[in-house]
Parts: C-alpha cells; structure tokens; sequence
C-alpha cells in the first residue's frame, strides 16, 4: 500500500466574518491545487420558549457541515456563506480543503506567482500573517482560529513538526569564510553547542543542522550520506539526484532517498516586514526583483524557525579576494568574487531592514568572526569565546544521589532516645519518725 499526500486541509475554527473576513479571503485567494472544497459549520441559534426577557431556550440541533460552491471571488464569498445558511453574525468553522495541491497548481501562478517562485516544486501554498504583533514571533501558538500552516515537509508532502524544537537556545552558524579556519573545532563540540553549517563546509566540520539552495550536486556526497546531520533543503531538491565523487558521476539515488532529510518551501521576494512571519523561507530576491539571494538568509531564518532565540556567526568573514574565498579547498573565478562582493552590499541592505524585526522578536545575531566586514551596527561582535561560555553547559557535578525519589514524602524523623528510668530509692530520713509507715527494705526496690 502507498500513501499519497492528495488533500491539504486548512480547518479554521470560531470565525468571526468582522474580525476574520479579510483573512479568510487571502487564505482563499492563495489556495492553488486541482479543485477547491469549502465546508461551513455552525451550530443552531437557540430556539427560544416564550417571548420577551422571559424567554427561555429549548435546545438547538447542529445542522452538520455544508458543502459550498467556492466564490468566484472575495466578494462573492459571503453570499455563498449566507446561500449555505451561515449567518454571519455568529462564529462558525470553515474547512478549505486543497486537492492535489503541488502538481494541480497551474504552472504560470507556480513559476511567476507573485512571490517570484521559480521551482516547479518550491510552491506557496497558504500565507498567515500573524494575529497581532504580541504574536508574531514565529512557533508562538497564536491564540487565534487562523493557524499558521506547516513550515517543514519530507517527500511524501507529510507534515514534519519542528517549529520551536530548540526553544530560546543558542546555534553557531557556520558560514565558510577562511577566518573559520582559525577556529578550534573542539570547542564547537562541548556540551550545550548546537551547529548549524551551509554548503561544502559540512564535509570538514560535521554540524547537527545543515542547508543550501542551490543545486543538489554542487555539494559533497558525504554530506547527504551522514544520518547525524538533519539536512533541509527546498522542496524541488527532493527528485534531484547528487554527485559521486569517487564515482564521477551522478548518483541513481535522489535526494528523497538519503537519510535525515527535511523539505521546505522557499520564495525569491524579500519582505522585511513578514520575513520572519511567513510560511516559505526567502533566500532575498530574484533578479525580477532587484536581486541578491544567499544561503546565509535562508539558514537565518531557519535558525529562528527551528526556535533558536541567539544566533552566533562564524566564518562571516563577508569579503572575498584572490586566494581567500573558503576555509576549504575551493577555487572561484573573478567574476564570482566581483558577485560574492556584490552579495554581500545586498546583504547589508537586508540585514538594516530586518534589525527591527529580529530586535521586536527577542532574535539576536551575534557576529563572532574575527576580522569580519559585515557591519557591526547591524549584529554587533562578541567574542567567540564569550559566546561559547554563555552557551556551554557544566558537566562537572557528580551523578551521586540523582536515583532518588523527589515526590515521596518525607518519613517522620525517630523520636530521639532517652535514657531508661528507676525507681528511687526512698531515704528514710525523709519519713516521719512518728509515721505508722514501715522504712520500705532497700533490697525489695532494687
């Protein structure tokens, strides 16, 4: 038996059409697969006995969920809620329900759709914006109906749960440059360190999250191997195959089918203002508009997504020159250090717009390369041995005494020993010499 992933289901609980309505028509308008289904419910108004402030009800019947014809457009939205017998006025759940949502779309809205996707694969299926800004940092659960829709994917289209797994912790962010070189990569492995590395970096330096956005063979092949390194990629990596490097070729194996593989949906229209809010994962803009994508965007997101609240940069040298391009063996022709340059400029740009936004989300990036041009004002630098203090845990305390019970009460403490008593021996010179007392004999008493 195989398992398809045909339907994705979007179920909106307690509508309020005053608060809600302008949502519900985006999540609509964005909704892209074969064919659209809309289901209504809402439990009956009370039937009232009586008239007047003596009313008193007499019970409601649920009429059950209702089928509707989707709208031709937003406008025409609430006529077919209220042709369905939903009165507006009053909350009710509404279930959108996408079929075939990836190969149904249409290919034009798939290729050039407004965010600019350019992988047949690499869809936008529903955009959330948060409910409020007490809301908006990414994994909070939004005390609202309209929930954000999954972020991570395998190959199958399942959903993969990771929002928030390291919530508040810190991550070092590989970033390449020949400054990381410098680093010692013992200490990057002490307790508490989370890695995250980008591209051929993590063939040297192993680290526990890794990404990329170009293509699947540009990459080493142990790479994709390593069951220990979680590996998200976009989603139209997921039919791609690899490179064999002993082997000179590609590999009959596609990414689908190394281990440790997460998939996410990924977009080309950098905004500064939902970056860290929408469902895709932006990489910066492409060429339609304006320009400059990298992987450093994408894993930054990542990171925040993943619930790291302090992201520590390393190898973000952020220039490029003859004979210095990577911490490892790799050769780029003028052109591409003239476009690394560029790259960088653009990044700064992004980096201004999106310090607000991290600062309003409690996300902080520290810069730990020594050495590095990218512009302290934005993230500003620490000490790379500062920041691994701060996040290295102490595994000096002794284990003695840890199997205990800590909730069984507490037995009553022994009463404390007294000495055991005897009976005095009476001193006759205390008795009466007139008493009719006889002097008791000492030796009865012993």
């Amino acid at each position: 038996m195989d398992l398809t992933y045909d339907s994705h289901v979007l179920k909106l609980a307690r509508v309020d059409w005053k608060a809600d309505h302008a949502r519900v028509a985006e999540a609509l308008g964005q909704a892209r697969g074969r064919r659209l289904i809309l289901r209504a419910e809402q439990s009956a108004a009370p039937v009232l006995a009586g008239v007047g402030a003596g009313a008193s009800p007499l019970g409601s019947a649920s009429p059950g969920k209702r089928e509707i014809r989707p709208p031709a457009g937003p406008d025409d939205l609430p006529r077919a809620l209220a042709g369905a017998g939903i009165d507006l006025d009053r909350p009710f759940d509404l279930e959108i329900v996408i079929r075939q949502p990836v190969p149904g779309a249409p290919l034009r809205e798939a290729l050039l759709g407004r965010h600019g996707y350019r992988d047949t694969r690499d869809r936008h299926v529903l955009h959330q914006p948060p409910a409020s800004p007490a809301t908006a940092a990414t994994g909070v659960a939004a005390p609202h109906p309209l929930r954000r829709v999954p972020y991570f994917f395998r190959d199958h289209g399942g959903a993969v749960d990771l929002v928030d797994l390291h919530r508040g912790a810190t991550v070092f962010l590989i970033l390449n440059g020949p400054s990381f070189a410098r680093v010692d990569p013992g200490a990057l492995r002490r307790p508490g360190i989370h890695t995250f590395g980008v591209n051929n970096g993590a063939h040297g330096f192993r680290p526990h999250y890794w990404t990329c956005v170009d293509d699947p063979t540009r990459f080493m092949d142990t790479i994709w191997r390593d069951p220990g390194i979680q590996k998200f990629v976009p989603l139209g990596h997921f039919d791609r195959p690899v490179w064999d490097r002993a082997a000179g070729r590609v590999t009959a194996e596609r990414v689908a089918d190394f281990p440790n593989v997460i998939g996410y949906r990924r977009n080309e229209h950098f905004q500064a203002d939902r970056w860290l809010t929408e469902d895709t994962i932006n990489w910066g803009n492409h060429a339609d508009h304006g320009g400059g994508r990298s992987v450093m965007l994408a894993a930054l997101r990542l990171c925040h997504l993943l619930g790291f609240r302090r992201v520590c940069l390393l190898g973000c040298d952020f220039h490029m020159e003859a004979g210095r391009h990577y911490w490892f063996p790799e050769q780029r022709s003028e052109q591409a250090v003239r476009n690394n340059t560029a790259a960088y400029e653009i990044l700064h740009g992004y980096f201004a717009a999106l310090r607000p936004h991290f600062d309003a989300a409690g996300f902080e990036v520290w810069n730990c390369t020594e050495g590095s041009r990218l512009d302290p004002a934005l993230f500003p630098h620490v000490p790379l041995d500062e920041a691994l203090a701060a996040a290295t845990l102490d595994t000096s305390a002794s284990t003695e005494g840890m199997y205990v019970d800590r909730y069984r009460p507490e037995p009553e403490p022994p009463l404390p020993m007294t000495a055991p008593t005897t009976t005095p021996t009476p001193d006759s010179t205390l008795l009466d010499p007139g008493s009719s007392i006889p002097t008791p004999d000492p030796s009865l008493l012993t």
